[in-house]
């Protein structure tokens, strides 16, 4: 616990590579699986604090990844273990730079005018497209929207504004279905069910 709660350990680069376990509940086996990191993410001495992990989503042998600030996303098949990059900024993407470590007491991540966080990333199992949430930022505040943007394999994609009272997405295999962020009381549960549509292309 004492190192977990220095600020040092916090405020770091990420490694060259994620490691992660995969285990099958099923055939009770695991595996390994190595997903690659951005350059720009570890560089010495420089880092988002604090360093987040990255948004991770699997459905059957698909599993897409990426990172709080950055608007790349990297697809991987699970049964060749080939990694597609998908770089595909949303409308006024601003990025948020990392910072020095020896300034981290000055500085608080978002405080640099505008900037974009991506809070939010699936595999939507009934359309094979990614669904990715962003939200918006001024001097660390949030603008009070977040946004949707629908990615297709073939890199076309399509952007709407969405309700930001919903929580997290999780799959299933015919709907996305989302968390309210707005509960009644303590021994209510809501959810919303969405069917999501393919949207318009989009270059």
């Amino acid at each position: 616990m004492k190192d977990f709660n220095s600020h040092q350990n916090r405020f770091q680069s990420y490694d060259e590579k994620i490691e992660l376990l995969r285990y099958s509940l099923v055939e009770e086996r695991a595996e390994y699986l190595e997903l690659k990191v951005p350059e720009n993410l570890i560089q010495e001495n420089k880092g988002y604090y604090p360093s987040l992990p990255p948004l991770i989503s699997v459905y059957g042998e698909k599993l897409v990844y990426a990172f709080r600030y950055l608007p790349e996303i990297y697809l991987v098949d699970l049964n060749t273990n080939e990694t597609k990059e998908i770089s595909i900024p949303p409308t006024n993407f601003k990025a948020t730079e990392p910072i020095a470590f020896e300034n981290y007491s000055r500085s608080t991540i978002g405080e640099v005018g505008e900037s974009t966080q991506f809070i939010d990333l699936i595999v939507d199992p009934s359309q094979n497209q990614i669904l990715r949430k962003h939200r918006k930022y001024r001097d660390g505040v949030s603008t009070g929207k977040d946004y949707l943007t629908v990615i297709k394999w073939d890199g076309s994609w399509g952007e709407i504004e969405i309700d930001n009272k919903l929580g997290r997405f999780l799959p299933s295999e015919s709907h996305v279905f989302a968390i309210s962020n707005e509960m009644p009381d303590e021994a209510a549960f809501r959810y919303h069910s969405f069917d999501v549509k393919a949207l318009g292309n989009k270059n």
